[in-house]
């Protein structure tokens, strides 16, 4: 979860990036005090034995070997491999924030285009947004686990209004492999097909243009998934954190 420090740099004060800085919530710190724990540990023991446990002979022969380390680790583009792996995590970062799928958007072009005052528009109206809502949810179950503890099964999704239980009925009847996040879109292509028909639409090119955007909204949407399906590769950290850790403890 982003831990919001907005109001820590609102305004400018003599300790106000001392405050920021040592925070712990949300902080580099908290993250990473066990490693510079042992680090620390580790440093004052090697430290502590070159000082008062080693002989003169002792000391000069670990000196030479920390300066044949030190020459051989020029040789890894360090700063370059942790910058490029920062980049790469910030950037996945900001596409799965900016493709969560806001709900906002589609609704207001669903009240625009699906013309109608009475009951069956506005249960048309009612539904795509729904289904809407279903596909995402459906989704953030398998990639978050605050959203899996709210609704650990699709019944939950039953009991909080976002599915009916003909609907899941449908949903359980249909045998399948695979994650059944089309199902949701389906129904919403096939409602709006059935709404241009019935002339809550009013013309080809809106219709054209409202399955457009919830193609755009399901693609956002299932972008998540395949975040969540394919990691960073390992290999990243392989070659970024080892060979930095080894030449700082060098």
């Amino acid at each position: 979860m982003t831990v919001t420090y907005s109001l820590d740099v609102a305004s400018s004060t003599f300790c106000g990036f001392h405050r920021l800085l040592f925070r712990w919530k949300g902080s580099i710190w908290k993250s990473i005090w066990p490693e510079l724990l042992i680090w620390l540990l580790a440093y004052f023991l090697i430290s502590f034995s070159y000082r008062f446990a080693m002989s003169k002979e002792q000391q000069q022969v670990f000196e030479e070997l920390s300066t044949f380390f030190n020459t051989y680790s020029e040789y890894i583009p360090i700063t370059f491999l942790l910058g490029f792996y920062v980049s790469c995590v910030f950037n996945r970062w900001a596409e799965v924030f900016n493709n969560l799928g806001w709900i906002d958007s589609p609704s207001l072009l669903i009240q625009t285009y699906v013309k109608g005052t009475d009951e069956m528009a506005r249960r048309t109206r009612r539904n795509l947004v729904r289904y809407l809502v279903l596909t995402q949810a459906m989704v953030f179950r398998d990639v978050s686990t605050c959203v899996k503890k709210r609704f650990p099964t699709m019944d939950h999704l039953v009991t909080a209004g976002i599915m009916t239980e003909n609907e899941l009925r449908e949903f359980d009847s249909i045998k399948s492999p695979h994650i059944k996040y089309w199902l949701p879109m389906q129904w919403a292509f096939s409602l709006v097909r059935k709404a241009r028909d019935v002339k809550m639409i009013e013309s080809d090119y809106i219709y054209v243009d409202l399955l457009e955007k919830f193609r755009q909204y399901r693609i956002q949407v299932l972008q998540l998934t395949l975040y969540d399906w394919v990691p960073i590769p390992l290999v990243s950290y392989d070659n970024t954190g080892w060979p930095k850790k080894m030449e700082t403890h060098i």
